[in-house]
């Protein structure tokens, strides 16, 4: 019996000392951590950013306008179409013109003959002073009576009559005459600036009326159109810069707000803000009315910023590493916010004076051990 007891407590001692030996072992295996080196940190700070306004707007040209045809007629010609680029004076549209001329044929011909006949008055006008200079002078003498010089006096004032008359006549005819090429003219449809064709409402043979439009010109110069809240716009005003995004074209352009409209929309308690574009951005690749991303800088607040490269993605996921007293690493996830020139805006998840990696994020390990430490500057 006693030899039996023996060997059962040789068992149970040799057990517990295997037992003890692998949770050693266990505990020592939890505790190694993945070496982490060739990394750099950066401790967190808060940083002066600017305020933005973000809204969205419309891209609009600085000037358009609806060509209108001045005169009743039908149309016989069209020089352009949707998508011409046109200078100004060129023409676009022909309007049959056949009455118009005749007009001015019988303007001219009524000019010719008011200034045929004034040259004849002119002519007796001339006669008849050098006749009453000549009487005077006769008169003086008292070599002819006064009914002699009376007589001749009056045909001198029938003459500058005449002539006033014929006078008042040209001017007339001379007016008619240029009202008839004004009105000839407009059966010549021309664009009034440079620009581009964006409609054309008309074809060859239909009818020309006034105020019906023809075309639609539009400058190629362009800016953006948005509302933006009012409570906002009292502290904006012309020459503050803008960015502008327009991402169906891929395009990323600088602005300036040009006119602050003085009126508030009493439902959305907005103000329209027109920004200009910087010039010759995008001539002949904007159109008017191209979706448009704004952002307007209107303060200053403080933000806790990081580096973009120091932002991991995991899946939808988004986060940084953290490294604390012990200099363990951790995957910390945070909630990100607007984008700055020198990073990232941190909303949650992170707090100033904490100590991240900043450079060479594809060696750090969740869990891992800091090695080597190196400090951004």
């Amino acid at each position: 019996m006693k030899k039996i007891l023996s060997i059962l407590l040789l068992f149970i001692a040799l057990f517990s000392v295997s037992g003890c030996k692998d949770r050693g072992e266990l505990e020592e295996a939890v505790i190694r951590r993945t070496p982490v080196i060739n990394v750099k940190l950066k401790k967190t700070d808060l940083s002066w950013v600017e305020e933005n306004y973000r809204t969205t707007g419309t891209v609009k040209s600085v000037q358009e306008t609806f060509i209108s045809s001045r005169i009743v007629g039908n149309v016989t010609s069209l020089k352009a179409k949707e998508g011409d680029r046109v200078k100004k004076g060129q023409l676009l549209a022909t309007i049959d013109d056949k009455a118009l001329r005749q007009s001015l044929e019988a303007a001219r011909a009524g000019y010719d003959e008011v200034l045929k006949r004034l040259k004849i008055t002119e002519q007796t006008r001339t006669l008849t002073d050098s006749t009453l200079k000549r009487y005077k002078g006769l008169y003086d003498e008292k070599a002819i009576s006064l009914h002699e010089f009376e007589r001749i006096e009056t045909d001198k004032k029938v003459s500058d009559a005449a002539y006033e008359r014929d006078m008042a006549g040209l001017k007339r005819a001379e007016a008619l005459l240029k009202e008839a090429r004004i009105s000839l003219e407009y059966a010549r449809i021309k664009a009034p600036f440079s620009g581009v064709i964006t409609e054309k409402n008309i074809e060859v043979g239909g009818v020309a009326l006034p105020g019906r439009p023809l075309f639609k010109l539009e400058k190629e110069i362009y800016r953006v159109e948005a509302f933006i809240n009012e409570d906002v716009a009292e502290r904006l005003k012309a020459g503050v810069p803008a960015h502008v995004s327009i991402e169906a074209k891929g395009m990323n352009i600088g602005g300036r707000i040009s006119e602050i409209i003085p009126a508030s929309n009493p439902v959305s308690r907005s103000v329209l803000v027109k920004i200009d574009l910087k010039a010759g951005t995008g001539k002949r690749q904007l159109f008017s009315g191209l979706f448009a991303r704004v952002s307007i800088p209107y303060g200053k607040r403080k933000a806790l910023l990081v580096p973009y490269r120091a932002v991991v993605k995991k899946g939808q996921l988004t986060g940084v590493y953290v490294v604390d007293s012990s200099k363990v690493v951790s995957y910390r996830l945070v909630k990100t916010g607007q984008s700055f020139g020198s990073g990232v805006e941190v909303l949650s998840g992170l707090k100033a004076g904490e100590n991240i990696i900043a450079g060479g994020v594809e060696n750090a390990v969740d869990g891992g051990l800091l090695k080597v430490e190196a400090l951004e500057e």
